[in-house]
């Protein structure tokens, strides 16, 4: 991860000589630029970075290897389901990438999905049961991600303090599920 002024840039590599590339840009609005726009927008933006970002930059040539979304977040109160449906990962629980912890909630909720039928509780009990047990851990991780991107657009807000509120977060995610 790289972190520029207004942006963070991720270069996660998958394959020998290929890489996915994203960029969290707090200066972007919601709205998708047109797509001929695209390539000259993320062109400019990465060409704040160096390392090997000028030569990842120099193989993204068409706006169709771009994919601009807006964040976006959900929290669904309990239940989580009725009858025989449960919601689990972002259909529950979707989150901004600011702590990065989107997945692992996902996974959480797969595990504590799985003791729940392992311990045969009914298909009508499910979804309120996996809710009651994940819904204020995984509000923890929606609400701290919205606030660090607030903080992010406004970085001069009194008492924004990151580092306090991912530590005190990462402490509360190593409690047990």
């Amino acid at each position: 991860m790289m972190l520029g002024r207004e942006t963070r840039l991720g270069l996660v590599p998958i394959a020998p000589g290929r890489a996915y590339v994203w960029m969290l840009d707090s200066s972007a609005g919601p709205d998708r630029p047109p797509s001929e726009q695209l390539l000259d927008m993320l062109q400019e933006r990465l060409s704040a970075f160096g390392f090997v970002v000028p030569e990842i930059a120099a193989q993204i040539t068409e706006p169709s290897q771009i994919d601009f979304r807006a964040l976006h977040w959900l929290l669904v109160p309990p239940p989580w389901g009725a009858g025989r449906a449960v919601l689990i990962g972002d259909a529950a629980h979707t989150t901004t990438p600011h702590m990065a912890w989107g997945v692992g909630l996902a996974i959480e909720d797969a595990l504590v999905l799985a003791d729940l039928v392992a311990q045969g509780v009914s298909p009508g009990e499910v979804a309120p049961r996996l809710s009651e047990r994940r819904f204020e851990r995984c509000r923890l991780v929606v609400d701290g991600s919205l606030q660090l991107s607030r903080w992010e657009r406004e970085p001069d807000t009194p008492g924004a303090d990151p580092g306090r509120l991912i530590g005190e977060t990462f402490k509360a995610l190593a409690a047990p599920i």
